[in-house]
């Protein structure tokens, strides 16, 4: 019964240390977040935190002060021990969630892969300071490999 007892409470310990890792790692993207750009609209990103497996995004495009064109939909999850992006874009294949898998972080540096995926099949989110990230999103198009920075400030 004791040996029983001790595992279930490292289980849980695990479990909720897990759960809280996850949280926390991600915790700085919550916030709008305003992408610089060079056009005459304003692009941003939002995320929100659902619970300790899931934050929710959205990037969005504000033209001419008052219309309001969403891009895409985000998920950030925590599946099992695996984290996943998963964007869903409005005019891209047919409105389906293409999920990213985490496949490596360092620091604030999260990278996000899917080769199956046509174009990017990288996206890197580097989180520079509480008001500052630059996300990257890469891979071959048409043969070529092509790189997009989006500069993201709060």
């Amino acid at each position: 019964m004791k040996k029983s007892v001790l595992i279930l409470s490292i289980f849980f310990f695990n479990f909720v240390h897990t759960q809280s890792d996850f949280a926390n790692s991600f915790n700085s993207i919550v916030g709008l977040w305003q992408i610089k750009s060079t056009t005459n609209s304003i692009s941003y990103e939002s995320w929100t935190y659902e619970n300790d497996s899931t934050y929710n995004g959205k990037s969005y495009i504000i033209k001419n002060g008052i219309d309001t064109l969403v891009l895409e939909t985000i998920q950030l999850l925590k599946i099992n021990s695996e984290i996943f992006y998963i964007p869903t874009v409005q005019d891209q294949n047919n409105k389906k969630p293409i999920p990213f898998k985490l496949t490596s972080t360092f620091k604030k540096v999260f990278v996000f892969e899917n080769a199956e995926h046509d174009f990017p099949q990288k996206i890197i989110y580097q989180f520079l300071n509480h008001d500052y990230i630059l996300a990257t999103i890469e891979g071959e198009l048409n043969g070529v490999f092509t790189k997009r920075d989006f500069h993201l400030k709060k």
